[in-house]
């Protein structure tokens, strides 16, 4: 079922990985390094725009969600929602569903992960000296685990542990807090429960 689909989206995603990490693994600098992650994750997002999710996958669902979420005004949305455990998720999906365009939440949703996850991912090489092509052989592998679509379909699971791993990583790595990092914690702890679990795990194990 869908075979000629399935075919033309692995190979549009396995060409695209594949000339970013041989591109990567020539590159001489930092800079160019940067620039390809950054066009990288704007390919991401894109095959997230054009990804049609099939009846039972979860995206699906979710667009059932924005679809009656784009009737509702923020009074009436707010007035139902604000008790919820994951309030910060719901209004995301309830700004998307209001843009008209459901497919944008994939796309966006991709953006923001992969920039979180690249940005730990060129930090660490730059860090520790790591040469381009090890670089792009750690990016290839990770990128071939299947993740992509949990982030471009689960949508809340990924994008919460995303925003939690970038926080934690300039916090114990590079040694940066900013404030910020406190209002993405919020953030992550209000799009999925797991967050909260991971939050104070990490936190307990650091201090112990």
């Amino acid at each position: 079922m869908f075979l000629i689909e399935r075919l033309v989206g692995v190979s549009v995603y396995s060409f695209i990985l594949v000339l970013v990490s041989w591109t990567i693994a020539s590159s001489k600098s930092n800079k160019k390094v940067r620039f390809i992650l950054f066009l990288y994750t704007i390919a991401l997002a894109i095959m997230g725009f054009f990804y049609v999710p099939y009846v039972t996958a979860d995206l699906s669902r979710i667009y059932d969600i924005l679809d009656y979420f784009k009737t509702l005004d923020f009074s009436v949305f707010f007035d139902r929602y604000k008790e919820s455990s994951t309030v910060v998720a719901y209004l995301y999906y309830w700004l998307i569903s209001k843009t008209g365009e459901f497919r944008l939440l994939p796309a966006i949703n991709a953006f923001i992960c992969y920039s979180c996850i690249f940005y730990i991912f060129r930090k660490t090489m730059e860090k520790y000296n790591i040469s381009k092509k090890n670089f792009a052989i750690a990016l290839f592998f990770y990128m071939a685990i299947g993740s992509y679509i949990y982030v471009i379909s689960g949508i809340r699971t990924m994008l919460a542990i995303s925003l939690i791993a970038y926080c934690f990583f300039r916090e114990t790595v590079e040694k940066k807090f900013r404030l910020y990092h406190i209002l993405l914690y919020v953030a992550a702890a209000f799009i999925h429960n797991l967050a909260v679990v991971i939050i104070i795990s990490a936190y307990y194990s650091l201090n112990f």
